[in-house]
């Protein structure tokens, strides 16, 4: 049950991890995640979580963030994970907080400055395209809800690190301005 739960989170750091890392290079990643048995061989791979996880990409996740299936989502209840800040639910769709691996950052200012950064920019850029502005728009209020999360539960989502009061001040100012 330990290893389960170990796999289970490090599944959640590292998708978590591939988002930042492909946000801090200006690219937002959507996707689905579905758990269960699937033919994976070296020219071949099928199966239904591969499947429903293009499903749950294509049609669900509209927003730059990867949801994750009621499968998965049950194999998580099984082992009694404890996500609560790593994961969010919206309109009932269940998705990695993109970013909640902060918690795992070496520096935790550059973390928010290129998400800052990086948001900023592609709201600039689409500008006047409702449809993709929405969607960018949608992540910079996720972003700003987690910086304020996380500057009142860092001390709990950090496991009890304590953050200091500079730094606190410095991502307090790292929110995305919104008109």
């Amino acid at each position: 049950m330990e290893e389960d739960k170990a796999i289970a989170n490090e599944i959640l750091f590292v998708v978590s991890n591939l988002f930042q890392k492909m946000a801090s290079l200006g690219y937002f990643l959507r996707g689905g995640i579905d758990y269960g048995w699937m033919l994976d061989e070296e020219d071949i791979a099928v199966g239904l979580p591969l499947a429903n996880a293009y499903l749950l990409e294509s049609r669900s996740a509209i927003y730059p963030r990867v949801v994750i299936s009621d499968t998965f989502r049950a194999l998580l209840e099984d082992i009694n994970a404890d996500f609560d800040f790593q994961l969010k639910t919206d309109q009932e769709l269940v998705y990695i907080d993109p970013f909640y691996n902060v918690t795992r950052a070496e520096d935790r200012r550059e973390f928010f400055e290129t998400y800052k950064t990086r948001i900023s920019e592609k709201l600039e850029i689409h500008k006047g395209e409702p449809t993709i502005e929405q969607k960018f728009r949608w992540l910079a209020l996720s972003y700003n809800n987690f910086l304020d999360q996380f500057l009142e539960n860092s001390g709990i989502m950090l496991e009890n690190e304590e953050v200091g009061e500079e730094e606190i001040e410095h991502l307090r100012n790292l929110k995305i301005e919104l008109l």
